[in-house]
């Protein structure tokens, strides 16, 4: 049998403007994390449920809100051979994570390093989308050459 291992905890929602919209949020472990649900339980306690692959919010009845999975991208860029069995590897769109899966392992320490970092100052999105240019950006010249 397996053993399921999770901490659950208080936390208030805050109410946080971004580029002029309103989005309600909490972050874990001193602001490092950041982790958005809906707007309603702005100024709210809610409960969050920590796993070893998700953060799960819950409300006072502990009902499923959302569920956000944990990006472990600095852990991951340490130890970029664990990438593909992570829950990361499938948020990347499928030609990034061929990108991925071509580059050497010290090429893709740093593309994981920056995007740990990207993904502090902005979102994994942008940082998604800044590792994708940077694949086209490699590809062109290649194209070129023919």
């Amino acid at each position: 049998m397996k053993k399921v291992m999770w901490k659950t905890r208080s936390v208030i929602i805050v109410n946080f403007q971004k580029d002029r919209c309103s989005i309600a949020c909490f972050s874990l472990h001193n602001g490092k994390h950041r982790y958005s649900t809906q707007p309603r339980y702005a100024k709210a306690v809610v409960q969050v449920k920590l796993t070893a692959g998700e953060v799960i919010v819950m409300n006072e009845s502990f009902q499923q809100i959302i569920r956000h999975p944990r990006l472990y991208l600095t852990q991951l860029s340490k130890r970029p051979t664990a990438l593909k069995h992570s829950g990361i590897y499938q948020l990347f769109p499928e030609p990034v994570r061929t990108y991925l899966d071509g580059l050497e392992r010290e090429e893709k320490k740093e593309i994981l390093k920056t995007t740990a970092a990207l993904s502090t100052e902005t979102s994994f999105h942008k940082a998604e989308i800044i590792i994708f240019d940077e694949w086209v950006g490699r590809l062109i010249p290649r194209f070129l050459a023919i």
